[in-house]
Order: structure tokens, then sequence, then C-alpha cells
């Protein structure tokens, strides 16, 4: 949706609902032996094609689309021919069905007492306005010629733009420009008034459309972003989370894993059991300490609970009342508060350096964002400002961006690199797999092939003479974006800047 809306309708998708209450309704009306039959048949197979024919035995009121629209009504039809063809179709499966139950069913009503035929949809057809969309010029008369053509791409080149919008508003050419999106519109609208030097405000709203066209006679042209930007029409159904309350974790465990209990020590989880106490019951998660013993921790105060997180082999268990809980714990919180002292000094290090800043951004850098064939998620938005703001200070930048795959991790990166690339910095993209190599290197080819980036791989999948021109390349400055593995951290890699 586009938009927030207060309820919606959800329709049958058939005119009889298909339940036992409503069909129970129906077949008092019918005969012991019709019942039956249509028992058995419908409510073991709602699906059933003829279902509709029905309703005239139920005593159900008929009806066509003609009923239900007005005198003056204007009729749209592309292609009349396929109408037909479907029309008979319909009718030639009802006959059919007619036919195999009409001995094991006598009331059942004939085909054309419910469908309409093609001589009486032409009949109704015939008391109406109609429009023809024809494809090419027939033989029929008061045909309306619209001279369209598409409307040319403009190879992501924003000046070209700018004078087409230009000739269009001297000339009085009505035009549009369609984007998919609010935010496409809205980084689009900067650009042009950027980029393009025109003295208007361009006429942008947001639809989902592929192809622009131009109708020379009407003196209308419609632009889209993806014809404005020369890339594919991509549309991918975002997945999208909802802030919600968290369920409690005991829903997540399965008997037979090990927990740890903030007092208590490491159990191992048996089953969710009811007590009755001073005549109250209360749910409560039994687990086993080492000895056999149990415990039993009620729900409210299962937040000291936690799922063990251990990857090794299966751990001890605790005996309950014993020293070495308390032992681990403070061994641990020694070890712990020597980690905090390592990493504030880590910390008040870098702080105390100062990095590279690489300032606003560019218009190179806003045309490769308009050209992000996808809506942002409001998370991927946050990441890419906050990245941006980073590499706009001083300090030395250190974040981790989380997500689940397909949320645009990648694009955050594409951002990143070309702000560094666009202020003459090189920059590396490190990952675990030659396959992930590949894949990120055509992603950033990609999105790069508009600008003069060049964009190389370091990988198993070059082969020692590529690799080594590769190696040389990025010494030379000649290479602003290497893509690749562990092969990154080889001594003979050398970055000039």
């Amino acid at each position: 949706t586009i938009s927030k809306v207060d309820s919606v309708s959800i329709l049958p998708k058939r005119e009889i609902l298909i339940t036992p209450e409503t069909v129970e309704k129906y077949l008092e009306k019918l005969s012991e032996d019709d019942a039956d039959f249509i028992r058995h048949r419908y409510l073991n197979d709602p699906e059933l094609p003829g279902l509709e024919w029905l309703s005239i035995m139920f005593g159900l009121s008929q009806g066509s689309l003609f009923d239900f629209i007005t005198d003056d009504t204007i009729l749209f039809f592309e292609g009349r021919g396929s109408l037909e063809n479907e029309t008979e179709k319909i009718m030639e499966e009802a006959v059919i069905l007619f036919e195999r139950f009409k001995s094991r069913l006598p009331g059942i009503p004939k085909p054309d007492t419910y469908y309409l035929t093609s001589e009486q949809i032409d009949s109704h057809f015939a008391s109406y306005k109609k429009i023809d969309m024809l494809p090419f010029k027939g033989g029929k008369k008061n045909i309306i010629d619209f001279k369209c053509s598409p409307h040319p791409s403009l190879g992501a080149r924003l000046d070209l733009l700018g004078d087409t919008l230009r000739e269009y508003n001297q000339t009085n050419f009505t035009y549009m420009i369609a984007t998919d999106n609010q935010g496409q519109a809205d980084r689009l609208k900067e650009l042009i008034s950027e980029k393009s030097n025109i003295a208007f405000d361009p006429v942008i709203e947001v639809a989902d459309l592929k192809g622009g066209f131009i109708a020379h006679e009407a003196g209308f042209a419609l632009l889209t972003d993806h014809q404005i930007f020369s890339r594919h029409h991509r549309r991918v159904r975002k997945k999208k989370y909802k802030e919600g309350v968290a369920i409690s974790d005991y829903t997540n465990l399965t008997p037979g894993d090990f927990v740890v209990h903030t007092e208590h020590g490491i159990a191992k989880y048996i089953r969710l059991e009811t007590l009755t106490l001073d005549k109250r019951s209360r749910d409560c998660l039994l687990l086993i300490y080492g000895d056999n013993d149990k415990l039993f921790v009620p729900i409210e105060e299962f937040n000291r609970v936690s799922k063990y997180a251990g990857k090794d082999a299966d751990p001890s268990l605790t005996r309950l009342g014993g020293p070495s809980w308390d032992k681990l714990k403070k061994k641990t919180k020694k070890a712990i508060e020597l980690m905090a002292e390592d990493l504030v000094q880590l910390y008040a290090e870098r702080k105390a350096s100062k990095g590279y800043a690489f300032g606003e951004d560019t218009v190179w850098l806003k045309q490769l964002e308009a050209s992000f064939p996808f809506e942002e998620t409001k998370d991927q938005l946050r990441a890419i400002q906050e990245v941006k703001a980073d590499m706009k200070s001083e300090n030395t930048m250190e974040r981790l961006i989380c997500g689940d795959v397909g949320f645009g991790k990648t694009e955050v990166a594409v951002r990143a690199a070309f702000k560094a690339i666009d202020k003459g910095k090189q920059a590396a993209v490190l990952v675990p797999t030659t396959i992930l190599a590949q894949q990120h290197y055509e992603t950033f080819k990609e999105r790069y092939q508009d600008f003069p980036v060049n964009v190389e791989m370091l990988s198993r999948f070059r082969t020692k003479k590529e690799q080594d021109k590769i190696i040389e390349d990025i010494a030379l400055g000649k290479v602003d974006l290497v893509v690749g593995t562990h092969r990154l951290f080889s001594k003979d890699i050398f970055f000039k800047d």
C-alpha cells in the first residue's frame, strides 16, 4: 500500500459462501436426495466449477455486472476477441458439467439459465458507449490514432534532462516525471535543481511506471526515473518488520536445552509445569541441576534465566548450593574488568587520533543515490545517514551494520565507498568467500557503471597474471575499489591512498 487506511473490505472470491453452516441452510430448500448429492460433492470439493448454478436452486437472486452499472457508463475494451473466446469457453465447460450431473441432480438449472450467452452479452453492450483500444489501425470507423512514441532514454545525463525539460517548458509541452516512491522523487528534484540549471520546478509525481512516451499531437510527454538513469525496472516486495511486544523467551526453549540461572548456574530445561501452592496455580520452569536436583522457576522470575550460548561440548551442570557457580562468576567478573580496561584504553587512543574528513555529499553521490532502484527502508536510511556523518567527522570511524539477508546492507557500503572514492581515496571491500567476492564485485560494477570508477576483484577466480596486474594497479592508484577475500591481507598488497 502507499498510505494508511482505517479499514479494508475483503470480499469472497465466489458468489456462494461455502461453509457447512451456509450450505446446510440452503439445502433445507431442496429434496433429500438432491441435498445429499450436493453435500457430498461441494463440501468435499468447494472449488468445484459450476457452483454458481446452485444459487438458483437455493433461491438466491440472479444478477450480472449489467445490473449494477448505470446507463451513462463507458465500456473500455482491449481485445474483444479474447472476451468472446472466454465467454464461449465458460459456456462449453458449463454444458459439460450440466450433462454430467443432470441425471443425479434433476433440479439443476441449464447453463443458459444462469450464464449470459454471447448474444445476450452483445445485446447489453449495445446499450452503452464503448471505446476499443487497438494496437494498430483496423477497418473500423471513428478511429482515434494517438501518435505516440517511446520516450528516449537519457543515459543518466542530467544536463540532457534539463535541456529536455527546458524545451518542453518553452513550447508549452505538458510533461510529467514518474518515480517509484517519494524518496526517489525528492532526490531527483534535488539533483535536477543542482545539475540541470533550470529556473523552474519540474513536475514529478509518484507513479510506479516502467516506461515513458511522447504523445506528439496531444502535446504530452511522460518520463520515468528508470529511463532517466537507464536502469531496468525492478520491483521487489520488501519484507517489513513491525515493532511490537517481545514474547517471553521460554517459548523458544525445548526440553533438553541448557540454560543459565543468574543465581544458581547452568541447568537443563525439562518442561513447563503448573504447581498449586496455597490454593494458587503458578506456571513454572522445571530445571535439573547436578546430582539431579530440581529447581522450579516461576514464570514471573524468568528474566533470571537465559539460554546457554556456548558452542563447545555440553556444559557441566552446576550443583545447587555449591560454591562452584559463585567462583566462576567472580572469575568472569575479573576477566570482564580487565577487558573493559583494555577497551577504555583502545577507545581513548582512537578518540585522540584523527581520521580523514570527507566533507559534504557531491552531486555525483546524490546521482548515485537517485539511481537506486528500490525505496530505502527506515533503518537503511538511518544507517546510511549515520555512516556518512561518521565520514564527515575527523574521528576514526568504527561502525557495525547488522541486518538480515536482503535488507540492503550492501547498498550502505556502496554509498560509503563511493563517498570515499569521490574524494580521491581508494576503497576495499572484504568478504569471507570467493562466491561473495564475485557477487559483490558484480553489484559494485553495476552501481558504479555511470561513473568513472574502476572496480576490481582479488580472489581465486583471477589467474596469477590477472592478480599481479590488479595488485600493481592498486599500488599505482589505478584501482578505485577492490573486492576481495583474505587475499587483501597479503603482504604484497599496497594502496596508494
